[in-house]
C-alpha cells in the first residue's frame, strides 16, 4: 500500500470560504517528502489567526507560491499514478480542504482508497477526558517534539509521521 501522510495549512477553517495555502506530505514507503507554497486567490476572507498561525507573508505565498491547479498537479504527481492512502492527522479538516482544491481545478483525485484518520487512532488509545487530542497532545503523550508555533504543512506531516511510528509498534 502506498501511504502518503499528509497536513496542509489554510486561510481558516471552513473549506466554502477560505482556501488551501500549503501542503505537506511524506511517502511512507520511501520517506520521501513534497511540499508546496499555494497563491491564495482571495486572501481578503483569510482568517487573520490561520494567517498567523501559519506565518503568512506575501513574498512566500503570492510572490513565490503555485497557482492551485499547478500545486495539485504537483501533487498528484508526487503521489502516483496507481493513486495512494490519505493520511492525515485530521482527516475531516485536510481532506474537506483537499476535494474542494481537486473539484474546483477540475483535476482528479489522486487517493483513491479510504482515508485514515491518526487523531482518531490516538482517541482511541487514550484517555483525554472526554476531549479529542490535539497533533500537539499526541506528541507530549509519545515524547515527540511537537510543531513549532508557526505550522507548516510539511513539518506537519512530518511530525504525525512520528506519531504514526509510535502507534504501530
Amino acid at each position: 500500500m502506498n501511504l502518503i501522510i499528509l497536513d496542509t495549512e489554510t486561510t481558516g477553517l471552513n473549506p466554502f470560504k477560505h482556501e488551501l495555502v500549503e501542503i505537506g506530505a511524506v511517502r511512507m514507503s520511501d520517506g520521501e517528502t513534497f511540499e508546496v507554497k499555494v497563491h491564495p486567490m482571495d486572501i481578503k476572507n483569510a482568517d487573520p489567526k490561520a494567517l498567523e498561525i501559519n506565518g503568512y507573508n506575501k513574498k512566500e505565498w503570492i510572490d513565490d507560491g503555485y497557482l492551485l491547479e499547478n500545486g495539485l498537479k504537483l501533487l498528484t504527481e508526487f503521489v502516483g499514478k496507481n493513486g495512494s492512502t490519505l493520511m492525515t492527522y485530521n482527516i475531516s479538516f485536510d481532506k474537506a480542504f483537499l476535494e474542494k482544491a481537486y473539484r474546483e481545478c477540475d483535476l482528479p483525485y489522486p487517493f483513491h482508497y479510504a482515508p485514515l484518520d491518526l487523531m482518531t487512532w490516538v482517541w482511541s488509545k487514550v484517555e483525554m477526558g472526554g476531549r479529542v487530542p490535539s497533533l500537539k497532545d499526541a506528541c507530549l503523550l509519545y515524547g515527540i517534539d511537537p510543531e513549532p508555533s508557526v505550522h507548516r504543512a510539511l513539518q506537519g506531516a512530518l511530525t504525525a509521521f512520528e506519531v504514526y511510528k509510535k502507534l504501530i509498534v
